[in-house]
Formats: structure tokens, C-alpha cells, sequence
């Protein structure tokens, strides 16, 4: 069969900050570029995997987890190169023809730039699984009261009651 000649690029959904490194890469390189919008929609995710699995590229951008692990899980033999991930091991984002740039955000960086933009704020809720036991969350909470600011946690066992906490 014969290989889809385009590089493709999976985005998770449609937002604004995966346009401009989509438009920087289609101007960067000398290659076609195809993009899928998977809609943070796991029906549209499959029926992507299924076309990509019949006309394979010859590389995926991933942008975003959902992009990533859709990659990742359907179609291991294309190498991946993803973008804008947050603990991508968590998700089973690896294997050896995986790379990326991981989206680390310094917790004392996130306070102050919120600091900066809206300083009028005095309160802060934090929505937490309570499975949730990253370091780093940890971390930004003390930051956060190390700055001033009053920091209320819920802490919630499942969707149903994301509602009522917030």
C-alpha cells in the first residue's frame, strides 16, 4: 500500500494555542502538512486512527494528550513527536519511536504571572481528584499561600460531584 506522503499533525481539540505552532511548522518545513482535528471527541479520535491506520504518514505531530495517546495507542509503528503534554508517561505517552517536549509549568511561575494579571484576587479554589497527589500540585498550593493569597481545596471522588464543589 502506499503511504499517506503527508506529515500529519493530530490536534486535541481546536484551540487557539495550537494554531500558531501548526502554522510555524507548515511554514518550517518542506513537506506537506495534514492536520486532524480530533474535537476531544474519542468517536472522532478512532475513525482518525482508522484512516491514518490505512494510509500511514510518515511521521505525527501530537499536539495536546488526547492527540498524543490516540498516537501512541493506535498507531505505535509511526514515530511521534508531541507537544504540549503534561506528564505524558502518566498517560502511556512512550515507547521508542516517541519524543517531546513534556509541558512542565514552574508552580512559582504560574502563581506569580496569576499574581500579575489579576491581583485583585485575594481567594483561590482548587478542584482536586482525590487521587490527585502530584508534588507539584502540592507545590503550587504553598506557593500560592506563600503569596498571599487564601487557598480552598475540594477535593472530589468523581464528574458527579465537580458541580457541587465548584
Amino acid at each position: 500500500a502506499a503511504a499517506r506522503s503527508a506529515v500529519v499533525v493530530l490536534k486535541s481539540e481546536d484551540l487557539p494555542s495550537y494554531s500558531e505552532p501548526i502554522e510555524s511548522f507548515r511554514n518550517s518545513v518542506d513537506a506537506s502538512v495534514q492536520v486532524f482535528d480530533l474535537r476531544g471527541n474519542e468517536d472522532v479520535a478512532h475513525r482518525v486512527a482508522r484512516e491514518l491506520q490505512r494510509d500511514p504518514p510518515p511521521l505525527i505531530i501530537a499536539l495536546g494528550a488526547k492527540a498524543a495517546y490516540t498516537a501512541t495507542q493506535s498507531l505505535p509503528e509511526i514515530p511521534l513527536v508531541y507537544a504540549m503534554v503534561d506528564q505524558p508517561r502518566r498517560y502511556g505517552i512512550e515507547g521508542p519511536l516517541v519524543t517531546g517536549v513534556q509541558m512542565d509549568l514552574d508552580p512559582s511561575l504560574v502563581v506569580s504571572e496569576f499574581k500579575l494579571v489579576v491581583p485583585e484576587v485575594k481567594r483561590v479554589g482548587v478542584l482536586l481528584s482525590i487521587d490527585n497527589l502530584s508534588p507539584a500540585v502540592e507545590t503550587a498550593i504553598v506557593m500560592a499561600e506563600q503569596a498571599g493569597f487564601e487557598v480552598q481545596i475540594e477535593r472530589i471522588v468523581s464528574s458527579r460531584e465537580l458541580r457541587p464543589a465548584f
